[in-house]
């Protein structure tokens, strides 16, 4: 079974690396570590679950914690939370969902499929306002799912996970199927209520007191997710929902107190092991975050795959990092939201025969990071009036514009080019086509006159003739040119735009250089230079004192150029 039968916002493509951890903190370090331990072996673009809290949205912040994710090749999935007050977490509101909607959406996220939790355990009074309520949180969920969805097709929304060792104890705790039973009915049973939600997180601890067998089955178990699938389908929902494992794991008995109720820390890295080789071969699982990569305070200090600081240990891990992050894993390739802006300005009218060069502006508007490195490049094509081609990404990040360039060589002929451009990633296109035309003419010709002081209008020989454009490169040059009667011509020239202007400068050894500009025309084009002066015996473009001592030296010389 495919991921993609299972909702419309899980993408069809594989491959898919299931291997994720669960964080407690969002610092840079803990990113790398997770990325370290995800995309370990082989793998590429793990998972990692976040929770965020409503007195905790700063865009700036949440912004560059995406970009590091996105740097870091890691692919969030974001648990929605109230705040603490009072012993409890405060219940979330109805009349809230409008400011997590207008937050979440000001985020650039990493990747296409927007993944939220919508809180945490609510089968758990302390997990909501002091007291269980399977409808008012249903409610709540219905608002919630409906706003996001509507908001963009992109977000894949998920239930909060269950407690499912809760006994039923209201209002402290409801038995995991007693409340989803009490929350369906009490919302419009499941077709309507389960109409925006797209996929389900599981809690699937090994249960009771989180040592059962990595190979345990049944509700308390670490395949608990297996039991709520069938109690889901018997309370009515139809679609298939892929499935997120954002909290399991084993705790260590070693820790700042040993707790001696669990597994060692060897152990528990072997069961981890066991766990995810099945998992991998589990087709309705997308993806496993194992909590918790780093918890130095006693409260889930057990859980936590990090040693804590204050033991001074040499190691930074437990046993179940190193192993975990030994474990072969898949290259995961996740839809990334595509979106470019491509500034170019193309003349209409260009020569045969010749080779340009045009800057290029591209804006990143999308999600992924274009290097050349991960595969992306601008692609240029042309028909076959001409070679075209483009320089290659550096590395541009969402939201960066970076200049490159087209290069483009056109043939002796004339006709219509036509040049495509597009951004692909592995030969595969992520952006939509740009057209271009641009017709080709037959070279030019410049007529110039020229008369040299104080001989006036000559037929002499030995005239340079160059021409340079904007940025001051010498495009055309040609040397040997002849003047008849103070009449020159330069025939056949390319590598010029036509309606562009140039700078052309015409030099002739011993006089000082002349220059004037012309805006090319594929009609006539004729320029009148000032008259040339000598003396510049050395060719530095000017006279000097230099060229006077170098007049006295050699005084017959000199005189060519005057009479």
């Amino acid at each position: 079974m495919g991921i993609a039968c299972y909702a419309p916002t899980v993408r069809a493509q594989e491959p898919n690396n299931k291997f994720g951890i669960h964080l407690a903190g969002v610092s840079n370090q803990d990113l790398e570590d997770a990325a370290a331990l995800v995309n370990s072996n082989g793998g590429d673009w793990g998972y990692v679950t976040i929770v965020i809290q409503e007195n905790d949205r700063d865009v700036n912040k949440w912004q560059a914690v995406f970009d590091k994710m996105r740097e870091l090749h890691l692919v969030p999935i974001m648990r929605l939370a109230t705040s603490f007050q009072d012993g409890s977490w405060k219940r979330a509101r109805v009349d809230q969902t409008t400011d997590w909607v207008n937050f979440l959406d000001s985020l650039n996220w990493v990747v296409k499929n927007r993944y939220v939790i919508l809180f945490n355990e609510p089968n758990q009074g302390a997990e909501w306002g002091g007291g269980v309520d399977p409808v008012g949180f249903g409610k709540v969920v219905e608002e919630f799912a409906k706003a996001l969805k509507e908001n963009s097709p992109d977000y894949f929304v998920m239930l909060a996970g269950l407690d499912a060792a809760a006994p039923n104890q209201f209002p402290q705790y409801a038995d995991e199927e007693v409340f989803l039973k009490q929350m369906v009915t009490g919302n419009g049973g499941a077709e309507t209520f389960f109409e925006n939600i797209d996929g389900w997180a599981t809690h699937s601890y090994p249960n009771y007191g989180f040592v059962s067998s990595p190979y345990a089955t049944g509700r308390p178990s670490v395949r608990t997710y297996v039991w709520e699938l069938g109690l889901l389908g018997r309370l009515g929902v139809k679609k298939e929902l892929p499935v997120f494992v954002t909290e399991t794991g084993w705790p260590h008995a070693e820790g700042v107190t040993n707790k001696y109720g669990y597994f060692t820390e060897n152990k528990v890295a072997q069961n981890f092991v066991a766990y995810f080789k099945q998992m991998v071969s589990d087709q309705r699982v997308v993806a496993v975050t194992p909590f918790v990569l780093n918890y130095q305070s006693e409260l889930f200090e057990h859980f936590s795959w990090r040693i804590p600081e204050k033991l001074g240990s040499q190691r930074r891990f437990y046993q179940q990092y190193e192993i975990v992050q030994q474990m072969a894993k898949t290259a995961g390739l996740p839809e990334q939201r595509q979106e470019a802006e491509i500034g170019v300005s193309l003349p209409e009218k260009v020569l045969a025969n010749s080779t340009y060069q045009f800057p290029i502006q591209i804006k990143n508007k999308g999600q992924a990071v274009w290097s050349l490195e991960d595969g992306y490049k601008l692609k240029a094509t042309a028909n076959d009036e001409a070679d075209v081609w483009a320089s290659d990404f550096s590395k541009l990040l969402p939201g960066q514009e970076e200049q490159m360039w087209l290069y483009l060589k056109t043939k002796d002929q004339e006709g219509v080019l036509s040049i495509e451009l597009q951004i692909t990633r592995n030969d595969r296109p992520v952006e939509q086509e740009d057209h271009f035309q641009v017709t080709i003419l037959p070279r030019v010709n410049i007529d110039f006159e020229e008369s040299l002081f104080p001989k006036g209008k000559v037929t002499a020989e030995g005239f340079k003739f160059v021409i340079f454009d904007e940025q001051e490169r010498p495009i055309y040059q040609k040397d040997g040119i002849r003047l008849k009667g103070g009449e020159g011509k330069v025939e056949d020239i390319n590598n010029l735009v036509v309606g562009k202007e140039y700078r052309l400068v015409l030099l002739k050894q011993g006089y000082i250089p002349r220059q004037a500009r012309l805006k090319v025309n594929d009609q006539e084009n004729r320029i009148v230079f000032e008259p040339m002066v000598p003396f510049d015996i050395d060719e530095d473009g000017k006279f000097t004192v230099k060229d006077g001592w170098s007049c006295l030296r050699n005084f017959e010389e000199c005189k060519s150029y005057w009479f």
